[in-house]
């Protein structure tokens, strides 16, 4: 959700929740380049993704309609938690560390793609189902 304003000097600003932003580009002028340097927000996590298979063990090869969406990758980048309600102004730490595999839920987070063709999928902390 998010609102559109209009400043009484004629700036137009667009209103977003803070729940809705996922992380923090590195500069101001940030490029899809610059995905890998991403800083998550809260308990978001930036996931660099696993190349999913385009032969099957049997041997057949998959078109690209036909590979199923990657559940694994390997976390690049950590948020600093969520805010607790119970102990005001600490943060949650995130059970997760720069270099730990992971899977995570199928359809979770939003997905990015480098100009070199890398994947990275920004998620919550609760949709990575375990460590691999």
């Amino acid at each position: 959700m998010y609102q559109d304003l209009k400043l009484s000097n004629g700036e137009e600003y667009i209103l977003i929740r803070e729940d809705d932003v996922i992380g923090i580009m590195p500069r101001a002028n940030a490029q899809a380049d610059d995905v890998p340097e991403l800083q998550p927000l809260a308990d978001r996590v930036l996931i660099k993704v696993e190349e999913v298979a385009d032969v099957t063990m049997g041997g057949v090869f998959l078109p690209e309609t036909a590979k199923e969406r990657p559940l694994s990758g390997t976390v690049v980048r950590v948020g600093p938690g969520k805010y607790d309600k119970d102990a005001e102004g600490k943060r949650r730490t995130v059970p997760l560390a720069p270099g730990d595999k992971v899977l995570y839920f199928k359809y979770a987070g939003d997905n990015m793609e480098t100009p070199s063709g890398d994947k990275f999928v920004v998620l919550r902390s609760d949709d990575v189902l375990c460590k691999a």
